[in-house]
C-alpha cells in the first residue's frame, strides 16, 4: 500500500533529523582520527573532484545538450554529482575483499574488508558535508521569477527612494534591491494589485539556512573522532558509553537504508512515472551516460595517472579500488529524501533512481571487471 504524503514527509523528516545523523556520528567518529586524515588526504580530495566533475558534466548535459530551464539544470547537476557513496561501495568491498589483487602481503579477508570500509567512511565524511550543503541547495533552487512591468503606487514613508532603481525597460521600478520593504504594485495589463515583499538574507541567516542535522552530526563526529580522550569514552571495548549510548545510536543508524528504500518504493508504487516534461527518455539516457559511463572512465584515467606518479596511498590496490567504486556508482538514494522533505520533484528523482539502479547492474559489473584487471596489472 502506498504511503500517503503526510506519512512520507514524516518519514523523510525522521530520516534527516534522527536516523541519518545517528549513522554519520556512529560510523565516522569510530573510523576517523587525526593520523588517518593526514595519511589518507587523497580520499576527501577526490571526493571534491568527483562531485565537481559530476556537477560540471550535469551542467553540460542540462544547459548545452538538453537546453533545460533554470531549476531543471540544477536538478540534473545534483543527479550527476552525487553518487551512492556508502551502502553500495561497502557491499562491493565486502564481496571483493577476498581477491588477492586487493590484498597487501598476507592480509586476511577481514583485514582487507576493514581497510576498505575505513577508506569509504573517510571519503563519505567529506561527501556528506558537500551533499547536505551544496547538493541540498541545488535541489531547493528557485529560479528567479520575473514580475510583470509595474507602476509605482505607494511606498512606506520610512523607505528611502535610493533603495529602488529604474527598471531596465524604463516602465517602472525595479524592487529587487530593496530589503524588507512592502510595495504595492499594479500590472500594466490591469491585473489586480499584489503586495511584493523582497527579502535579503543576512550572512548569518544564509549560513544558518545551509546547516542541517546531518551536517551537525558530521561536525560532531569529527570533533569526537579526532580528540582521543573523548573518543575513548564512546568507542572501544572498555568505553563507558559504548554499550548504552553508542549502541542505541547505531541501532537508529541502521534504519537509514530501509527508510530511504521505503520512501523510494512509495514514489514508485505505480512504476516510474513523472508529470514533468523534462524527465524524458533523452534525459534519463543522458544522466545514465554521465553517471555510469563517463564518470567511471574519467575516474579510471585520473586514478591511473596518480598510480603512475606514485602519489601517497596509490600503491594500495584497495585504496585505488575505493576511489574507482565511488566514481562508478549510481545517484545517491538520499537525494529522494531531500526532495521529499522539500516537497518538490520527488517523483522525478524516483524515476532517475529507478532506471539508474537497473542500468548499474550491467555497468557496475563491467566496471568492476575492468577496474580489477587494471589494478592487478
Amino acid at each position: 500500500k502506498k504511503l500517503n504524503k503526510e506519512t512520507e514527509k514524516g518519514l523523510s523528516h525522521l530520516m534527516i533529523n534522527l536516523f541519518l545523523p545517528s549513522l554519520l556520528f556512529s560510523q565516522v567518529a569510530k573510523s576517523i582520527d587525526t593520523d588517518k586524515l593526514v595519511e589518507w588526504f587523497p580520499l576527501p580530495l577526490f571526493g571534491f573532484i568527483w562531485i565537481f566533475l559530476g556537477a560540471f558534466f550535469g551542467w553540460v548535459l542540462g544547459r548545452l545538450i538538453l537546453k533545460q530551464q533554470p531549476g531543471e539544470i540544477q536538478f540534473t547537476m545534483a543527479a550527476c554529482a552525487f553518487a551512492n557513496s556508502t551502502s553500495l561501495p561497502l557491499a562491493m568491498v565486502s564481496s571483493l575483499s577476498g581477491l588477492q589483487s586487493l590484498k597487501i602481503a598476507d592480509e586476511s579477508t577481514e583485514e582487507v574488508n576493514a581497510r576498505g570500509a575505513a577508506y569509504i567512511l573517510i571519503y563519505t565524511l567529506v561527501v556528506t558535508v558537500v551533499r547536505w550543503t551544496y547538493g541540498y541547495g541545488l535541489l531547493s533552487y528557485d529560479p528567479p521569477t520575473s514580475l510583470p512591468s509595474v507602476k509605482y503606487d505607494k511606498l512606506k514613508e520610512d523607505v528611502e527612494l535610493e533603495a529602488l532603481e529604474p527598471a531596465e525597460d524604463g516602465t517602472g521600478l525595479d524592487i529587487r534591491g530593496a530589503a524588507d520593504v512592502d510595495v504595492d504594485v499594479e500590472a500594466e495589463d490591469g491585473a489586480e494589485k499584489k503586495r511584493v515583499t523582497p527579502v535579503k538574507l543576512s550572512f548569518l541567516q544564509q549560513i544558518k539556512k545551509t546547516l542541517n542535522p546531518p551536517l551537525y552530526a558530521s561536525m560532531l563526529a569529527i570533533f569526537v573522532g579526532t580528540i582521543h580522550p573523548i573518543k575513548n569514552l564512546f568507542f572501544g571495548d572498555d568505553a563507558i558509553f559504548n554499550t548504552s549510548v553508542v549502541g542505541a545510536i547505531e541501532t537508529l543508524g541502521d534504519a537509514v537504508v530501509p527508510t530511504a528504500l521505503l520512501i523510494l518504493g512509495s514514489e514508485l508504487h505505480e512504476g516510474p512515472m513523472s508529470t514533468s516534461n523534462f524527465v524524458s527518455k533523452k534525459f534519463i539516457a543522458g544522466v545514465a551516460t554521465v553517471k555510469l559511463v563517463v564518470m567511471p572512465m574519467t575516474g579510471l584515467l585520473l586514478v591511473q595517472c596518480c598510480r603512475w606518479m606514485h602519489l601517497p596511498g596509490f600503491n594500495d590496490p584497495m585504496f585505488c579500488y575505493v576511489l574507482l567504486a565511488e566514481a562508478a556508482g549510481p545517484t545517491a538514494i538520499n537525494l529522494i529524501v531531500m526532495c521529499s522533505v522539500q516537497g518538490r520533484r520527488a517523483a522525478e528523482m524516483s524515476v532517475v533512481l529507478f532506471y539508474l539502479y537497473i542500468f548499474s547492474v550491467v555497468t557496475l559489473t563491467t566496471c568492476n571487471i575492468l577496474f580489477l584487471l587494471v589494478l592487478s596489472s
